[in-house]
């Protein structure tokens, strides 16, 4: 598994997406070919998990139609009994001006936690619920970058940071009406640390690294 997001992470500086998924076996699949900023993962069956990356001209965070996803696989895939194995995963790598390597290296796996009945609504949202998170998702990310707080550098036209990315997470969880105790967002870092992230009452995350 290792070996494959090492490779999505190369592919995340160029264009294309690429993925594979994670069998209900613990295997992997071989990686699979996208588009431009989508991978389809619809015809494949027996997985538990996606992993994927984003490209540079994407966000690098989890999207609208990640999170579907995610509660798609918990939902078809899976079963209420084995749905807290559902996850998604994404990998990026941005450019910064960020001394010694210059670039921000982003990994987020989101998994599933509960309340099985509300995911199948999610996994079977319309089209104009779609549309509506999606135009959310970009007002709340408008709206951190509009913060020099959260994003890389002090231009306007910088990308949002850890810190604004995953306050961009949980701001769409909520407008989609998924609470924070309903998934678990995790972080892995470059040295193979994972954080559980977690909401803090102001708004901002705070990390705990998994044993």
């Amino acid at each position: 598994m290792k070996n494959k997001i090492d490779s999505l992470e190369k592919k995340s500086q160029t264009i294309g997406e690429k993925g594979f998924l994670y069998m209900k076996d613990n295997t992997t699949s071989e990686i699979i070919d996208g588009g431009d900023h989508e991978v389809n993962f619809t015809p494949y069956t027996g997985y538990k998990g996606i992993y994927h990356n984003h490209t540079p001209a994407g966000t690098y965070m989890l999207s609208v139609e990640d999170i579907i996803t995610m509660y798609k696989t918990a939902v078809k895939q899976l079963d209420a009994a084995t749905a807290k194995e559902a996850f998604v995963g994404m990998v990026a790598k941005e450019t910064c001006n960020c001394p010694p390597d210059n670039f921000v290296y982003h990994n987020y796996l989101l998994r599933f936690n509960r309340d099985f009945p509300k995911a199948i609504a999610i996994a079977y949202s319309t089209k104009e619920q779609k549309n509506k998170f999606e135009d959310d998702y970009t007002e709340l990310k408008m709206k951190l970058l509009g913060n020099p707080v959260l994003r890389n550098g002090s231009s306007p036209m910088a990308n949002l940071n850890s810190q604004g990315l995953e306050q961009l997470l949980f701001g769409i969880l909520a407008k989609m009406n998924i609470s924070p105790d309903q998934v678990v967002l995790q972080k892995i870092e470059k040295n193979g640390t994972v954080n559980n992230v977690n909401l803090n009452p102001d708004g901002s995350t705070s990390y705990v690294k998994c044993p």
